[in-house]
């Protein structure tokens, strides 16, 4: 697999990505995806990546083909502001083959060299199983439950620079 950041071509694979009821399940998205918001979401994440060059969204692609297989993103949390999230979204005909922890262990890899950033969390859903399963895979604990707009409880998991410098972060577990 290959990451690379996003470009105004992508706006038609977010569409097809978001189309699936089983991808919007767990991400408190209930609408599918229009063009015109996947051009918006394309614009929001080149400024995040020009405000912050430890930050970004890549999409994860198939290395031989170019095909899109979904996104990763390593940027400040929407819900415990200061403290870096990863989190991932792939396409069905994807899940289940390893690429959104692969994908999560080379943004990890990559965020962890910067010794400014201490530690990263991920958060899911309750339910979420399989993105738990890969949070736990990166070596990554449970920390705590929070609200989400007064009304969705999400799961954090978390883990240090220095835990995952110390597993060295290159083998799921």
């Amino acid at each position: 697999m290959r990451l690379r950041d996003f470009t105004p071509a992508d706006a038609e694979f977010l569409v097809m990505l978001d189309e699936p009821p089983e991808v919007r399940r767990y991400v408190l998205q209930p609408d599918p995806t229009t063009i015109e918001g996947a051009n918006r979401f394309i614009e929001r994440v080149a400024l995040i990546r020009e405000a912050d060059p430890r930050f970004g969204f890549w999409i994860v692609e198939q290395k031989d083909s170019g095909t899109p297989m979904g996104w990763v993103h390593f940027r400040d949390s929407r819900f415990l502001p200061g403290i870096p999230e990863l989190g991932y979204r792939f396409h069905p005909s994807f899940w289940g083959q390893g690429h959104a922890t692969e994908a999560s262990i080379a943004v990890l890899m990559d965020s962890f060299r910067d010794d400014t950033l201490s530690e990263a969390i991920a958060v899911a859903l309750p339910g979420n199983v399989a993105s738990v399963r890969i949070m736990l895979k990166l070596g990554m604990q449970f920390r705590q439950e929070i609200m989400y707009l007064d009304q969705h409880a999400l799961a954090v998991y978390g883990i240090t620079r220095e835990s995952w410098l110390t597993s060295e972060g290159t083998s799921p577990k």
